[in-house]
């Protein structure tokens, strides 16, 4: 399928603006016209363009004028701009392509040579910037724009996860060469198996990480393909006596020394018809979770999600219930309370530090931020841990939030069971990721009990 680009003509040439218009496939471009520079940059601050086409001579800000400004402002320097102008003179051309423009076009040109320099800039800019480097699949502004282009046309498709299991261990073993090798010969399978179905889409992640969206119901026998192509290949890139073994003993990443199987594959299937999905990001939520449950199982394998979006639905409400204790003295935790109310938790007060750990036992909370000075904190910190022992309950997450403090005192918070640590001043930022961390820990923990 075909990406609806997205393109901003800046011309105070109406009847140039609206041929340009009426030639473009409305179906391929999503086209918007501004008269004059300032104009443009107000479109901006809610259309972003995959190509600009830039007429030099205009009112209130002019071609140069725009594109100077243009090019200074970091969300648009990989924006392609095609500048088309009746100024055809070399030291116009020369002083365009030293702004910052990507083409040059001189009036009058006919539509069609417009529009075929139009796609070769664009082709030109998803082959620089689009591609893995590795792999020279797709990468992740690709797949994104893919797959959000699916859900807005309401397409069905199953978006399939890949993850090359004791690939990390495999590439400390034989060296990042022979890991390359992996991944490249991991893209030829996929490429051999997929490639040719137009409705097939492949995407690298990065690193062992791939993708692949899949609209044909009958997507389970190439997966049966792809794996039994991947098993018969991968062993080329062993050695006979690990062949032999099935395996290579070697110290992971965690420092213990054991076996590894040969490299294989985990698939997590997400069907979209399962869902109501809004973007990349609610899909590879599930993706990832689905994929867990595939790498569960040992070898090559892949696992469809069979649930249904009310469960999914049922999953993400439950996350709004997370309970946060606030444990404080000082004006700031008001902030931090203030920053969380968004976020529909139930937040917690403690009246006062004689009732701190009788709060905690009743309350039970997920996540516990103190804001005390360093000695209390501890002190607090340790009452929650000790209790949680000696009734055998699930951990709290513990931020702690702290002023002045030493390495001595970092060291000591960390051992007393502190999960993270917020200095102040308080950015809105930091709170907010690690509030997030929260949220992924209970998502992850929910979702595997529903797969």
């Amino acid at each position: 399928m075909e990406f609806m680009e997205k393109i901003l003509i800046v011309d105070d040439d109406k009847w140039i603006a609206k041929m340009l218009i009426d030639k473009l496939d409305s179906n391929q471009y999503i086209v918007r016209h501004s008269e004059n520079g300032q104009l443009a940059f107000k479109e901006l601050e809610t259309f972003i363009p995959d190509i600009v086409i830039l007429d030099i001579m205009m009112p209130v800000m002019n071609g140069y004028e725009f594109l100077e400004k243009f090019r200074n402002t970091a969300a648009f320097t990989t924006i392609p701009v095609l500048i088309l102008s009746s100024k055809g003179k070399e030291q116009d051309i020369i002083k365009g392509f030293e702004y910052g423009a990507d083409n040059y076009i001189i009036k009058p040109c006919s539509p069609s040579i417009m529009i075929t320099h139009i796609k070769h800039t664009l082709e030109l800019r998803q082959k620089l910037t689009g591609l893995n480097p590795l792999s020279g699949l797709p990468g992740n502004n690709i797949i994104s724009k893919y797959t959000n282009d699916l859900l807005t046309k309401n397409k069905n498709f199953y978006f399939c996860y890949i993850d090359l299991d004791n690939f990390k261990v495999y590439n400390d073993y034989y060296g990042f060469d022979k890991g390359d090798k992996v991944i490249l010969f991991t893209a030829d399978c996929l490429k051999k198996i997929f490639g040719a179905n137009k409705n097939n889409f492949i995407g690298h992640i990065g690193g062992d990480d791939f993708v692949l969206i899949l609209q044909a119901e009958n997507f389970e026998k190439q997966l049966q393909t792809f794996i039994k192509e991947f098993d018969d290949g991968i062993k080329q890139f062993y050695n006979p006596i690990d062949i032999r073994n099935c395996g290579i003993t070697a110290v992971g990443r965690d420092g213990i020394k054991r076996k590894y199987d040969l490299v294989s594959l985990s698939i997590g299937v997400v069907p979209s018809i399962n869902y109501k999905f809004h973007s990349l990001f609610e899909i590879s939520d599930v993706a990832v979770m689905v994929k867990k449950k595939a790498k569960s199982i040992k070898g090559s394998n892949y696992y469809i999600d069979q649930r249904k979006n009310n469960e999914y639905e049922n999953i993400k409400t439950k996350l709004t219930d997370i309970k946060i204790l606030l444990n404080e003295q000082q004006y700031s935790i008001r902030i931090i309370k203030h920053l969380l109310t968004p976020f529909n938790f139930n937040i917690i007060d403690i009246p006062n530090q004689t009732e701190f750990l009788n709060t905690y036992i009743k309350s039970e909370p997920d996540a516990v931020i103190i804001d005390l000075p360093t000695t209390e904190l501890i002190d607090n910190i340790k009452k929650i841990r000790d209790y949680e022992q000696k009734v055998v309950l699930p951990k709290s997450y513990i931020l702690a939030v702290c002023e002045q403090i030493t390495q001595t005192d970092v060291i000591e918070i960390i051992k007393a069971g502190a999960d993270n640590i917020i200095a102040k001043p308080i950015r809105a930022e930091a709170v907010v990721n690690k509030i997030k961390e929260i949220i992924k820990t209970r998502q992850y923990k929910n979702l595997e009990k529903e797969v």
